[in-house]
């Protein structure tokens, strides 16, 4: 038997009689890369070289897993848009890998596939080894200016209660299937920017954020300032920058600046720091200090805070500037 030297790998968790079938889908709007993981099991390499009749185990081999390998571009089928497509753009296959003290011999390749114009539908369905007991595992990730319409790959319940059959293992045949209906957001293209050059979070989102509303109590929770929050903060910054003297927008730019490097706060603690500034505003002389301070835990980044201060500022300096000139015409 050829070998290869094992390297750690973490292979479905069923027994070995089972072929692991591992997908991972990489969605843009005119594009999707696709890398899959076949693990067949010993037992079954055995049974094909037995049944092969041939007596060069070694040639015998290097032939099977060039067949598998073929057999794999050939039979991952995809559909765009309604449309079968007759072969993928571009196929790359890995040295196959013994892996999990030679328990499987896996198959790695990575395939794509891209289209001149958007795309608002794929289908794809393994074919793979389509006699032999198998399980399954899904992940997808997509463009954050993407919105899922519509997915096989989450079951809506009652309520805002859901199921995924994402990052897991199942042994169910449907999930030879992955199904998308989606398209691109004004709405999802500008949080997604927030997301990734404010938050600094990946360039690429989950099904669950592109398919299911957002839980903006949740993210708030978390530290993650929803788009719309924001958005708000900083016209509220505006605001109190127009509103407040300047050495108050100084300190009000200061603390928004320092505010990036204290530590997240637990969201009870940021509620309680909130209410006791509201609470504080009957009795303090400029309220709108009070705003700014109350917008600095609210907001997250705090530093985006800075630019609405310091805009409200200048809005300020120039009407000043402006009421000066007019008195001086009178």
């Amino acid at each position: 038997m050829l070998i290869w030297m094992c390297t750690a790998a973490l292979a479905h968790p069923f027994e070995s009689q089972f072929v692991g079938h591992k997908s991972t889908l990489e969605i843009h709007p005119n594009s999707l890369t696709v890398s899959f993981d076949l693990e067949v099991p010993l037992p079954l390499v055995e049974r094909a070289f037995q049944e092969s009749g041939h007596t060069n185990k070694k040639q015998w081999l290097q032939d099977w897993m060039t067949e598998q390998q073929n057999d794999i571009e050939e039979n991952l089928w995809l559909e765009v848009d309604g449309v079968r497509q007759s072969k993928w753009s571009q196929v790359t296959h890995d040295r196959p890998m013994w892996k999990e003290a030679s328990k499987f011999l896996v198959f790695s390749v990575s395939l794509e596939h891209t289209e001149n114009k958007d795309m608002s539908s794929i289908l794809m369905l393994d074919q793979v080894l389509i006699g032999e007991p198998s399980v399954y595992w899904t992940d997808i990730a997509l463009s954050n200016d993407l919105v899922v319409y519509a997915t096989d790959t989450i079951d809506l319940k009652d309520g805002n209660r859901y199921s995924t059959h994402l990052k897991r293992w199942e042994m169910e045949e449907q999930r030879r299937e992955v199904r998308l209906a989606f398209g691109r957001s004004f709405w999802k293209t500008v949080d997604g920017w927030w997301r990734q050059n404010i938050l600094q979070q990946s360039e690429l989102s989950t099904v669950k954020d592109a398919f299911l509303p957002v839980d903006s109590w949740k993210e708030w929770r978390l530290g993650n300032t929803p788009f719309w929050i924001g958005l708000l903060s900083l016209l509220m910054a505006a605001l109190s920058g127009c509103k407040a003297h300047w050495k108050a927008n100084i300190m009000l730019s200061l603390g928004a600046i320092l505010g990036v490097f204290v530590p997240l706060l637990p969201s009870t603690l940021r509620l309680g720091t909130l209410v006791a500034f509201l609470l504080c505003m009957p009795f303090v002389k400029s309220r709108w200090v009070v705003v700014g301070m109350c917008l600095i835990v609210v907001c997250h980044p705090s530093w985006i805070l800075l630019g609405g201060f310091l805009v409200g500022r200048s809005i300020d300096f120039l009407v000043i500037c402006s009421n000066r000139t007019k008195n001086d015409i009178g």
